[in-house]
């Protein structure tokens, strides 16, 4: 066994294409997962925000 086998297997070595295209379809979904994320936060602190916003702004007379 080389060094090499060790660090990536022969199966994947044989198909450095694939590997690219799996590297690439991966680096897609992780920043559309990220970019989620981001979204699914900024509404939150919108939600909150809005929340802590309304009794104060109502006129209790």
């Amino acid at each position: 066994m080389q060094v090499n086998d060790k660090i990536m297997p022969k199966a994947t070595m044989q198909n450095p294409q694939n590997k690219t295209e799996k590297q690439r379809r991966e680096d897609r979904l992780a920043q559309a997962l990220r970019s989620n994320l981001h979204r699914r936060k900024a509404q939150a602190r919108g939600r909150d925000q809005d929340a802590t916003e309304k009794p104060s702004t109502k006129d209790k007379t």
